[in-house]
């Protein structure tokens, strides 16, 4: 479960990330947003190379429910099961489901980079992670309707007696 969360503080400043790939790709998100709120388009894989297993897109639908667009091989891994296509509410429940809801929402509102840390929310393993949480605009250009969500894992994965998971 995601601890907490920090946002930038003031135009024009992003969160610190402990991991060097979160911190390079929210630079590309901070270049982005000096002339225009960025859109996914604008994060081609290239772009992500070294991230590309640990991205997930994260929709805001007219339901006011978020889902997974697309989750990257490492998340799908360490998950168990295939992410895209599914929505928070398919996957968790109670202070869960109602904590993911509002630290996505609170990226989209702010339309800036935010970090979160916490424990794994991907199947049985309990291991420390840290995301960034890269707001991203829609077709229209100015509305962020989607999240570029990149995870970092660290320490030895610790099995659990219990899924993140329903």
């Amino acid at each position: 479960m995601l601890r907490n969360m920090t946002n930038a503080e003031g135009e024009g400043t992003s969160p610190l990330f402990s991991a060097p790939r979160l911190r390079k790709a929210t630079e590309l998100w901070d270049r982005l947003a000096t002339s225009r709120p960025p859109r996914r388009t604008d994060f081609p894989p290239e772009a992500l190379r070294e991230n590309l297993g640990y991205v997930a897109i994260v929709e805001h639908n007219q339901n006011a429910c978020f889902n997974f667009r697309l989750a990257g091989t490492e998340l799908v891994r360490r998950a168990r099961r295939e992410l895209t296509g599914l929505s928070f509410d398919e996957l968790y429940s109670g202070d869960q489901l109602m904590h993911l809801n509002a630290l996505f929402s609170r990226a989209l509102a702010f339309g800036r980079p935010h970090r979160a840390v916490g424990l794994s929310v991907f199947g049985d393993e309990n291991t420390d992670m840290e995301v960034a949480l890269l707001p991203v605009c829609g077709n229209d250009g100015r509305t962020y309707t989607q999240v570029l969500a990149i995870f970092a894992f660290s320490g030895v994965p610790q099995q659990r007696s219990y899924s993140s998971f329903r």
